[in-house]
């Protein structure tokens, strides 16, 4: 097994981070689905929830159309994906709950030059249809406010102490070099009895399955180079089993539980379900 490779955590290449906002409101349906069915065994239907290394945004897109009464936050290191995933919100007819945001129209990547634009109409008919992949309502049918996008750590989390009902981390861990730190935020964040969902990589996984998800990989992302070795450096820079047993028993986080899916390593709260 590789020893571990720390992997940057943020993107600062504009047209990298609209390709992989592409590609995820493209393929994500599926991975959003599986989280929701995880919050909705928890039993949590209303409150407030964060969501740790947003990208693009996508999952708590999703999650708030789907979870209308729960008031969701979402957080990223990167500016660039945080623009990214304002306008993926108003595209998705969501209000950005951002009060300093300019609700200017989006602008769009003109790939030419580098550029931002307005589409043209065949990058129109193209996000039009990406939005419709995830085959969720529009917001103003549900009576959804909006997802509030801010720049921000996982180190420092924006919220009081004990007052979130819900944290989501998808697909971040590995971006972390200190990980008890941030479960201990975690910790102090969430409301006693407050649920949590975090799913990663491990980089103990079988080689057969890394194999296998790296073709899929470089089916799906390989037209952009810079995107075409992401999932095995993601799985590279991601912690054991073992190795984020350690780190949650050495934190403040309790009553979790710690389980795998193929290359994914599940943390859940043992709330009842």
């Amino acid at each position: 097994m590789k020893d571990r490779v720390s992997e940057s955590g943020v993107i600062e290449d504009r047209e990298l981070a609209e390709y992989y906002s592409l590609m995820a409101k493209r393929y994500m349906r599926i991975p959003c689905q599986r989280v929701l069915s995880r919050i909705k065994a928890k039993g949590i239907e209303k409150g407030k929830a964060l969501d740790v290394g947003t990208g693009p945004g996508i999952f708590p897109i999703f999650l708030s159309k789907a979870l209308p009464n729960v008031q969701f936050k979402a957080i990223d290191l990167s500016p660039v994906m945080v623009e990214i995933s304002r306008k993926n919100a108003i595209e998705a007819g969501l209000r950005d709950g951002i009060d300093t945001f300019d609700g200017a129209k989006p602008r769009f990547l003109n790939r030419g030059n580098g550029s931002t634009s307005s589409p043209s109409r065949a990058e129109s008919r193209e996000k039009r249809r990406s939005a419709s992949t995830l085959s969720i309502p529009r917001a103003s049918d549900r009576g959804v406010e909006g997802v509030d996008f801010q720049v921000g750590s996982a180190y420092s989390l924006p919220c009081e102490d004990h007052s979130l009902d819900l944290l989501l981390c998808i697909n971040t861990l590995h971006h972390l070099d200190r990980p008890v730190d941030f479960f201990n935020e975690v910790a102090r964040s969430l409301k006693d009895g407050g649920s949590f969902v975090i799913v990663d990589f491990h980089r103990d996984t079988s080689f057969i399955f890394v194999g296998i998800f790296n073709l899929f990989w470089k089916f799906f992302f390989g037209k952009y180079p810079e995107a075409k070795r992401g999932f095995l450096e993601s799985v590279y820079s991601s912690y054991t089993i073992e190795e984020c047993r350690t780190f949650l028993k050495q934190s403040k986080l309790k009553d979790w539980k710690l389980y795998t899916r193929t290359v994914e390593m599940w943390i859940e709260s043992t709330g009842a379900e």
